[in-house]
């Protein structure tokens, strides 16, 4: 009967140490989401006061055929991912 009881509280702990790691996951990932919504908009507001990284400005330029609103699209889109890049090396994120 002891051994059936140290089973079920194992199991449970084990249940709960599941549920605790899936929440943390969900939590980070929420964090995440979050901060890179903060830079897209700090982008934006970068490109509509005329301060744009210019080789990637370029790039997007050149991936767009010169179209101007997929080419924004495009240099936010790699300013972005440069900027978590650049955050990542660094290891300043802590999310």
């Amino acid at each position: 009967m002891e051994l059936i009881t140290i089973a079920v509280a194992v199991c449970i702990l084990a249940l709960l140490i599941v549920l605790l790691t899936i929440y943390m996951k969900k939590k980070n990932e929420t964090k995440r989401e979050a901060w890179e919504e903060s830079i897209q908009k700090q982008v934006m507001q970068d490109l509509q006061s005329n301060k744009k990284r210019y080789n990637l400005w370029k790039l997007a330029m050149k991936e767009s055929d010169g179209v101007e609103e997929r080419c924004q699209s495009l240099y936010v889109k790699y300013c972005v991912q440069s900027i978590i890049g650049e955050h990542e090396i660094l290891n300043t994120v802590r999310l």
